[in-house]
């Protein structure tokens, strides 16, 4: 459209990544809620072409790095023991 305004968003591996840092974190959210209701393209992470709930979900559901630290494989906690050891002091004793 001729004359209309054009805003050029940051790409970034994460769309939610309004700020371009590479992190979806605080300053992305704090920015969709000021943006809140407009149709500021820089915030419109869905590209709806309206900053609503569905932007601010984006956000919530995108948060953490971008690009590879964001594929990384969460780290793996230990197994969990199968069984628990009863001290014989409180063993089959139940107040009788």
């Amino acid at each position: 459209i001729c004359g209309a305004p054009y805003v050029a968003r940051v790409m970034t591996a994460c769309a939610a990544d309004t700020n371009g840092d590479s992190e979806v974190n605080v300053d992305d959210l704090v920015g969709v809620i000021l943006a809140w209701g407009s149709d500021d393209a820089a915030h419109d992470v869905n590209d709806d072409g309206m900053v609503d709930v569905d932007d601010l979900l984006e956000v919530i559901l995108s948060w953490g790095p971008c690009g590879a630290a964001a594929t990384a494989p969460a780290p793996q906690l230990p197994d969990a023991p199968q069984s628990f050891p009863v001290p014989a002091s409180q063993g089959e004793s139940f107040g009788h």
